[in-house]
């Protein structure tokens, strides 16, 4: 209705899934017959073949660490920003270090003009992340604006303002606050 969310970490990642997705499906329910997208059939569990799991046994004793070592702890990244969106104003690079400390994903969009800030190729800065969590990285975006009605839901999987420890990502938020509402609506390519 005109309203800005500014949702970050686990709250994007729950505006994306509640609130943007539930948005698409009620636009699907409501548009022409033949216009919704097709929902796959629930697929069942494959039968036992009799063979053992493929699961390799480890130590109980070494879960805490096996688990530490796959944590994103507080690391430093670089971002690829749009300069050409409202909720990059006033930077003067393309290339923004942001401050990781979680593993969570945003779900990617359809919508490449919703992309405003997204990891490169080798985001890792500084810091340490497994092979594993850092190979789920890179081409991931890291701000998405949506327009949703007359309102804006910007997600930022990482806390811009974190501990007011890192002062250079807090212009994202407040440039979500500030400009969310002057951003327009866009449509993928494939809707022209």
């Amino acid at each position: 209705a005109g309203g800005i969310l500014v949702a970050t970490k686990s709250a994007a990642v729950w505006a994306g899934e509640k609130v943007l997705a539930e948005s698409m499906e009620s636009a699907d329910a409501a548009a022409p017959s033949g216009a919704s997208a097709q929902t796959a059939p629930p697929t069942l569990p494959e039968p036992s073949t009799g063979e053992p799991p493929s699961v390799e046994r480890r130590p109980y004793g070494d879960f805490d660490r096996d688990r530490a070592a796959q944590l994103v702890s507080g690391a430093i990244f670089e971002v690829e920003l749009d300069r050409t969106h409202p909720m990059a104003f006033g930077y003067p690079s393309d290339r923004l270090p942001v401050f990781r400390n979680s593993t969570l994903q945003l779900d990617d969009t359809d919508n490449p003009y919703e992309r405003v800030a997204v990891y490169g190729a080798e985001p890792l800065l500084s810091g340490y992340v497994s092979d594993e969590r850092l190979a789920e990285i890179p081409g991931r975006p890291a701000m998405l604006v949506t327009k949703l009605g007359e309102g804006t839901v910007i997600s930022l999987i990482d806390n811009p303002n974190f501990r007011a420890f890192w002062y250079g990502t807090s212009k994202l938020y407040l440039n979500g606050l500030f400009f969310g509402s002057i951003v327009e609506p866009t449509s993928p390519p494939g809707d022209w």
